[in-house]
């Protein structure tokens, strides 16, 4: 349904929505639930034990997996390489710094994601998710959404999720 929506903001929506409720879901036993701790690193330890853990083929499993790193690599750069020019490091795999705040290009793209959602109904006293917004030109890849197609797979394989 995500992909299937016409609009590019229609898209980062039901995207955001989607990412909260899985972080909901993973944090229902008391932990944090914030989209920043879902996996966006292309060698998230998470995604991997996950795909290696399930009961699936293993040319499967390692397709997926390649699959991830490939998407989570091309959504990191292009995010990044969306920060205004003043707050990109000159290396691109140095640290971002946002008022005190060092980030990883990971980082970086968990806490913008955790931000734009805090936009949707207000930021309260976030300083911090202003600050990151105010870095970046709000380009977001149309490939995003499929970081949700990963954890959906976590979903199947942890279906306690399910039924908190």
């Amino acid at each position: 349904m995500i992909m299937q929506a016409s609009q590019p903001f229609v898209r980062l929506e039901l995207f955001l929505r989607l990412a909260y409720n899985i972080a909901s879901r993973k944090g229902a036993h008391g932990a944090a639930c914030h989209i920043q701790n879902l996996p966006f690193g292309p060698k998230s330890s998470e995604i991997k034990t996950m795909l290696f853990q399930c009961r699936m083929p293993d040319i499967l499993r390692k397709h997926l997996w390649t699959k991830w790193q490939d998407l989570a690599s091309t959504t990191v750069a292009q995010v990044v390489g969306r920060v205004l020019p003043a707050f990109r490091p000159q290396n691109p795999n140095k640290p971002i710094q946002i008022s005190g705040l060092t980030l990883t290009p990971t980082n970086y793209v968990a806490h913008f994601l955790e931000s734009l959602r805090h936009s949707t109904h207000g930021f309260d006293s976030r300083y911090t998710d202003k600050t990151i917004l105010f870095t970046h030109t709000g380009e977001i890849p149309d490939d995003l959404p499929y970081l949700a197609f990963f954890w959906w797979i976590g979903i199947l394989a942890k279906p306690e999720w399910l039924f908190v």
